[in-house]
């Protein structure tokens, strides 16, 4: 993440004049999501309202999978954030139609309200000279997760397009239904991708309900495979405890994009497939 972070300011150099000044330069910001599984344990580093959230089995009804949510959205609504941001000398506002943003203070002396995300990576717009800092953060929360054995089955990261008009125990509900009635395939990534477009179709259904354009939609959906290790036997006659790693089984990206046009010309975009692609190989694996 320290990588992502540096490296948006390395090709400053090439931009247009008009960028050259931090004060005045982009607006482009993203979210950010990332996971690494090491075994029986999981890495994760956030920025923004996209949500991490694992599909694990009940304790007490193991039929049932629960929600477990991994991140916490940046909003400037949080103390911490709020303070964190005040300190940094930024500021936030409260928009008529009751949304709290971040303010842009402009080289000109005027402030303009921007985004309701507190932390993100590309938002240059909102460094301060002053205290070198970001007001929009691009400095990730970490979290280091402990699989459960025998209990987390998958896996689903998207952003804020899908969290909001589902809740998390929605989606893991819906998707676990849908590995149910999917009886071929569920586990490769062929049938993977069905459980990802289906969630995705869902989300869009929901938009069209309530008669409101979708937001961004990304959906990433990752089946857990547990590998056991068996304990080994010592000179002394005892043996070690069992082991549980862990590994994706199958991953599955959907995009929004899957259902708009291109709106402008000569506008390279990457197909899903080469998106399907790129989550294996950073997953860890590939077609063979």
């Amino acid at each position: 993440m320290n990588v992502c972070i540096s490296s948006l300011r390395h090709p400053l150099d090439t931009w247009t004049p008009k960028h050259k000044d931090l004060s005045d330069s982009s607006t482009a910001g993203t979210t950010a999501s990332v996971c690494i599984m090491a075994k029986d344990r999981m890495f994760v580093a956030h920025v923004g309202d996209s949500k991490v959230v694992v599909g694990t089995r009940s304790k007490t009804h193991p039929a049932t999978l629960e929600a477990l949510i991994l991140t916490e959205d940046h909003h400037p609504t949080i103390k911490s954030e709020r303070e964190r941001i005040q300190a940094s000398g930024g500021g936030i506002t409260v928009t008529k139609r009751g949304t709290t943003r971040v303010l842009w203070h402009r080289a000109n002396g005027v402030s303009i309200p921007m985004i309701n995300l507190s932390r993100s990576l590309g938002d240059l717009w909102s460094y301060d000279i002053r205290y070198d800092k970001y007001h929009v953060s691009p400095v990730p929360d970490v979290l280091e997760y402990a699989f459960k054995r025998g209990r987390d089955i998958f896996m689903i990261m998207a952003s804020d397009g899908l969290w909001n008009v589902m809740s998390p125990q929605r989606a893991v509900s819906f998707v676990n239904s849908v590995r149910q009635n999917e009886q071929k395939n569920t586990e490769s990534d062929l049938g993977c991708s069905k459980v990802a477009d289906t969630l995705l179709e869902e989300a869009l259904h929901e938009w069209h309900k309530r008669r409101q354009a979708a937001d961004n939609i990304t959906i990433m959906i990752v089946y857990f495979f547990e590998i056991e290790e068996s304990p080994t036997a010592q000179a002394t006659g005892s043996t070690q405890k069992h082991h549980s790693y862990y590994r994706p089984s199958a991953v599955a990206l959907s995009d929004i994009r899957r259902y708009q046009k291109p709106t402008k010309p000569n506008v390279k975009v990457t197909t899903l497939a080469q998106d399907i692609q790129l989550a294996r190989r950073i997953c860890g694996y590939n077609n063979n």
